[in-house]
C-alpha cells in the first residue's frame, strides 16, 4: 500500500512540476532525504522536476531562486518575506519604496 500511495504521490509531484514549468515557473524542493531522491530518479521523477531545482541543505536557495522571478510582480509585492526582497527586485534594480 504504501509503495502505491508513494507512486502516486509521486506521479502528482510530477504533474504539478510540469504545470509550473508551463507558467514559466518550477517546483522547488529543499532538504530532500537521500531515499527520496534515489526513489525520484529510478521513477523518472527527477527528469521531470529538474535536478537543478532540488536543492542540498549547504546550498543557497533564495539566492539561488530570487534572481528568477518575475520582477514586475516583485514590485508590487508587499509581503517580501525573503532578505533580498526589501533590498532589490529580482534583476538587481534597487527598491524605491
Amino acid at each position: 500500500m504504501a509503495s502505491i500511495c508513494s507512486s502516486l504521490f509521486l506521479v502528482a509531484i510530477a504533474r504539478e512540476a510540469r504545470r509550473r514549468k508551463k507558467l514559466g515557473g518550477a517546483l522547488y524542493f529543499h532538504f530532500m532525504k537521500d531515499a527520496v531522491r534515489q526513489f525520484l530518479v529510478r521513477g523518472g521523477y527527477l527528469r521531470e522536476i529538474g535536478a537543478q531545482n532540488v536543492f542540498s541543505p549547504a546550498d543557497a536557495v533564495i539566492e539561488t531562486i530570487y534572481p528568477t522571478r518575475d520582477p514586475e510582480i516583485c514590485r508590487s509585492c508587499t509581503v517580501r518575506i525573503f532578505a533580498p526582497c526589501n533590498l532589490m527586485l529580482p534583476n538587481g534594480e534597487p527598491r524605491t519604496n
